[in-house]
């Protein structure tokens, strides 16, 4: 008859005691439970301890390498050490430029990066560029203008032209034309300095009484002359007659305005004739001066 198994499962008693009577079978010491977490536990402590003792004597090394230095320098020195923020880091972008370290100076000296010292001697980096050592600061001089007329200072300007130092013709527009009604007033600058020209030229045709009253509005850049460098020209445009009587005109002459309103530069010079005979009556009119010919007949050539 077989009895029913009272034990209780994973009882470590029982567990034990079988394991004991195999290892018996087999020679082989086993320890009980709990002398075998007890043998674990001083296992541990030991190893903790041989970790105190080690970090003990790496400090008590440390200890006597301080004590030896500074016995040994006879003095204690501060070197100064680069603040965390001027530390170049892994994270700084490529191509930057690491902030510039605080350098240690003389006994007795602060230094600041790029500033004067404690002392009040000046870095070398705080010396004016284009200003040598030696050179009185705060002296003046006339720094060159990058105008047309390539001088230099703030006193020098561009003069007006004036008919001695221009050639001025006309020509009749369009060029084959049979009956001339436009001309193309051109002057150039024969000098050797750059001038400017005011306004429009005074053009007087024949024995007119007064001269062509000027188109408003092709003055292309108000209130500012049109400045001709040395060999360049200028352009003003003509219309001479419109429906209405004419008489002949036998002769040309100009004027130059002035730098200021109601001057004028030089005397009236003569324009020669592209024609011999011209007509005209009171649809005279004259643009202003311009650098572009064809800017300039555009205001007379649909008149």
């Amino acid at each position: 008859m077989n009895m029913p198994d009272h034990r209780t499962p994973g009882d470590p008693a029982e567990d034990w005691l079988r394991t004991q009577l195999t290892a018996q079978a087999t020679d082989i010491p086993v320890m009980p439970p709990d002398i075998a977490r007890i043998d674990a536990r001083r296992r541990g402590i030991h190893r903790r301890r041989a970790g105190w003792a080690a970090c003990a004597a790496a400090v008590a090394a440390g200890a006597v390498v301080t004590a030896v230095a500074l016995a040994g320098g006879g003095e204690r020195r501060e070197v100064a050490t680069p603040p965390p923020s001027t530390l170049p880091t892994a994270s700084s972008a490529p191509g930057t430029e690491a902030p510039t370290p605080v350098v240690p100076g003389p006994p007795g000296t602060t230094s600041q990066p790029g500033g004067p010292t404690a002392s009040g001697n000046p870095n070398p980096q705080d010396t004016p560029r284009g200003s040598p050592q030696g050179t009185p600061q705060g002296t003046s001089g006339t720094t060159p203008t990058n105008g047309a007329s390539g001088m230099t200072g703030a006193t020098n300007t561009i003069a007006a032209c004036t008919p001695d130092v221009l050639g001025v013709s006309a020509s009749k527009e369009p060029a084959d034309a049979t009956e001339v009604r436009h001309l193309l007033l051109t002057v150039q600058n024969a000098g050797n300095k750059p001038c400017n020209l005011y306004n429009y030229p005074h053009v007087l045709l024949g024995d007119a009484r007064t001269t062509a009253p000027v188109i408003e509005e092709s003055n292309a850049d108000p209130g500012k002359p049109v400045t001709l460098a040395p060999g360049a020209e200028a352009y003003a445009a003509m219309v001479l007659n419109g429906p209405m009587d004419e008489y002949e005109v036998k002769s040309i002459s100009l004027t130059l305005h002035g730098s200021k309103i109601g001057t004028k530069a030089g005397k009236a010079v003569d324009v020669p004739m592209p024609v011999a005979t011209l007509y005209a009556n009171d649809f005279q009119r004259v643009t202003y001066w311009t650098t572009a010919p064809g800017f300039a007949l555009d205001f007379v050539m649909s008149k």
